[in-house]
């Protein structure tokens, strides 16, 4: 919990210009700065920024607020969240005696200060600090580079999408970030930021050997892509020439302590709330298919960094949304990466998801196609996008030439792996078996007796069939309540249905929270907030004692926490019912029914689900 005292003293130490310029272009005009204002729709420039009051205001649609509503306004974040950001950061934006020197306001070449690298001591806080760095630097080149801002013009790109992406360039020089570090030559740091190499050099000097290294950039004549983590924290580059060359046309940042390329997403931090309000996910391959895509309006897109789909991803993705849809290029390396993404997107294909493949026509990516065709062909496509269970069986019928039952038997074991990897608890075993019984004309019994798993080997942890608690429930949602109030507009009338058979001391409390949280609506302060509370009914107490550590979770925790609490109970005893018909393998037409009307209450369920997201 944090006290005005604490929020006064940050706004006040924070550079408001500095935090609101990283999103939205902004010049000076006298001692304030305006833009465009992010928030209407305007030709002339209202948004005005003041940097000694540390406040922004619009003149066209009136919206105001200090650098903490401004991440609420612009990123999404909740109240909490902004200020646990700024906290993070806030070291980056003042003059650190001991580490951060540079400012980005000076051109570095003619600057005297440098970021001083710690010779002995490498920790993630320092690397971070040292990403930001380069990343304010490559920014500047940018703005000073007409070459690198002609390819950027040639592609399309504007300077809203620029912004949006903190795009930089890295300048064709083998030793340029040494305008900005002044240790250089620091083995033990910088180069564990990914930034440069270091290329050992062995000169024999009588003996022993000694080795000698020299150092260069990375990055060099290319574009550069800032990738973050969740928290908008710089962890790696992507870089792409400006200029033909033998040199691969991207690169990434090496494996290093802050990034792991197998589990990022690049622009995911940019996407993530769009991707909530969106209801689903585009995956791409590429950095200009994300910000392609995002120009032309689908902000939930983002890219696996020159890698294989793996788990990571599709578990971090699933955090937000459980709607994907992949679109990768129109090649056969896309139709082979869609394929590796079907494989790892089996094992999480339970029926409350939903998981798509949009297929582009031959050279082109998602980029290209959507700058030649439009907003309106390309969300055709996004709308036709061919289901996980269409392209299984697509791609098994295709690829093994699936015709008759001697066919399936042939190549059941290069098959089979692939249904033991989906979920017992997942309906799509059955509806490929059921296609397939369909497509080659042979009875399901057939087809599902040369798969069928057993299930004795697979150690399978089943729900016990025990009365819910929704005392329990209720008390988890009591807490994300309190720790965010906003939540609230997440329950409906239907949702109140689990709380039926709780006892009558909970139910008081839990419209008590209701009603206090519409008494104080949008304007809570935290701390009268909770006294509020206790003061009502000091069974609230035992409740607040236990959620303080709550307060550093973001909002996205707390609002999937509470859909997921009140989602699994409603569908856990038709899951249940589903498991059992499932395990049987082979259904009667009476079964059958009962199948078919369980799984379209779980639609319904899933499709409000979704709804809330949106």
């Amino acid at each position: 919990m944090f006290s005005q005292l604490f929020i006064n003293n940050l706004i006040n130490r924070i550079d408001i210009v500095h935090i609101i310029s990283d999103y939205i272009s902004l010049k000076k005009s006298g001692s304030n700065f305006v833009g465009l204002c992010p928030f209407h729709d305007e030709k002339t420039p209202s948004f005005t920024v003041y940097p000694i009051k540390k406040f922004y205001y619009c003149f066209g649609c009136g919206i105001y607020g200090d650098a903490i509503q401004f991440l609420i306004n612009y990123l999404g974040f909740h109240f909490i969240e902004s200020v646990n950001y700024l906290k993070k950061n806030i070291s980056i934006y003042e003059k650190d005696e001991k580490n951060y020197y540079f400012n980005k306001k000076i051109l570095p070449e003619k600057s005297s200060k440098y970021f001083n690298i710690n010779s002995t001591n490498v920790d993630l806080s320092l690397l971070k600090k040292i990403m930001i760095c380069a990343s304010d630097f490559y920014k500047i080149q940018l703005k000073n580079s007409k070459e690198a801002i002609n390819f950027l013009k040639k592609r399309g790109l504007n300077e809203e999408i620029i912004l949006r992406f903190n795009l930089g360039y890295a300048p064709n020089e083998w030793n340029a970030l040494n305008k900005v570090f002044l240790d250089y030559n620091n083995i033990n740091t910088l180069a564990s930021s990914g930034l440069v190499v270091d290329k050992i050099i062995n000169k024999v000097n009588q003996s022993p050997v000694i080795e000698k290294y020299k150092r260069y950039d990375r990055f060099r004549g290319r574009i550069m892509f800032p990738i973050k983590n969740t928290d908008g924290q710089i962890i790696g580059f992507g870089g792409r020439l400006i200029k033909d060359s033998n040199e691969a046309k991207y690169i990434n940042s090496p494996e290093t302590p802050l990034f792991h390329k197998s589990n990022e997403l690049y622009g995911l931090f940019e996407a993530k709330n769009a991707i909530e309000k969106s209801g689903y996910v585009l995956i791409t391959e590429g950095y200009m298919d994300v910000i392609g895509l995002s120009q032309f309006g689908f902000l939930q897109t983002v890219a696996i960094l020159g890698t294989a789909c793996t788990s990571t991803h599709i578990k971090k993705i699933l955090f937000y949304t459980n709607s994907i849809i992949f679109s990768f290029d129109g090649d056969q390396a896309g139709r082979r990466a869609a394929r590796r993404a079907l494989e790892v997107c089996l094992l999480y294909a339970t029926d409350d998801k939903i998981i798509k493949f949009l297929f582009l026509p031959d050279k082109y990516d998602p980029d290209s196609y959507i700058r030649k065709f439009g907003y309106k062909i390309f969300s055709k496509k996004v709308l036709e996008a061919m289901s996980l269970l269409q392209f299984f069986l697509e791609e098994i019928i295709l690829n093994y030439n699936l015709k008759t039952i001697k066919d399936i038997e042939k190549s059941k074991y290069n098959i089979e792996y692939l249904f033991k990897i989906i979920p017992l608890s997942s309906s799509l075993r059955f509806k490929i078996i059921s296609s397939l019984s369909k497509i080659i004309k042979v009875s399901f019994n057939e087809i599902n007796n040369l798969f069928k798993i057993n299930t004795s080997s697979i150690k399978h942890k089943t729900i016990e069939k025990k009365n819910i608690q929704p005392i329990c429930i209720e008390y988890q949602i009591m807490k994300l309540l309190i720790s965010y109030p906003s939540l609230i507009n997440e329950i409906n009338s239907e949702d109140m249905i689990i709380f039926s058979k709780c006892s009558q001391n909970y139910v008081k409390m839990f419209f008590q929270l209701i009603d206090t949280i519409h008494i104080f609506k949008n304007d809570i302060d935290h701390s009268k907030f909770i006294k509020y509370l206790k003061k009502i009914n000091k069974n609230f107490e035992s409740i607040i004692v236990k959620i303080q550590d709550n307060f550093e979770y973001s909002i996205e925790i707390a609002k999937k926490t509470l859909l997921d609490a009140i989602y699994k109970i409603k569908i856990q005893i038709l899951n249940n019912k589903l498991n059992d018909l499932i395990k049987k393998g082979s259904l009667n037409d009476q079964e059958k029914k009962i199948y078919r009307k369980i799984t379209l209450h779980k639609k319904k369920l899933e499709s409000k689900k979704l709804n809330k997201i949106n």
